[in-house]
């Protein structure tokens, strides 16, 4: 499922992304997951689950660069900067 709802996010069709990354979260958790959920969440505009499932991202690989620049997009958009 997560390979699906990556693809989906990909086509912007964040409301099915999430879905099925929901699903594939629930089976495996990984990093790679988390950050194209925390990606389809800013998109629509849920902003603290974004900066929730980016912060998950971050504590499976804290070396992916996307994750913490998507977070912090996430906090300015809040206004938390």
């Amino acid at each position: 499922y997560s390979h699906r709802g990556r693809y989906l996010v990909r086509l912007e069709q964040f409301q099915q992304g999430i879905q099925d990354l929901n699903r594939g979260i629930a089976e495996a958790p990984d990093a790679a997951a988390f950050l194209e959920r925390g990606f389809a969440y800013g998109q629509i505009g849920n902003f603290p689950q974004a900066i929730d499932d980016l912060t998950n991202s971050i504590r499976l690989d804290s070396k992916v660069a996307r994750a913490h620049f998507l977070r912090g997009e996430a906090h300015k958009r809040l206004g938390q900067w």
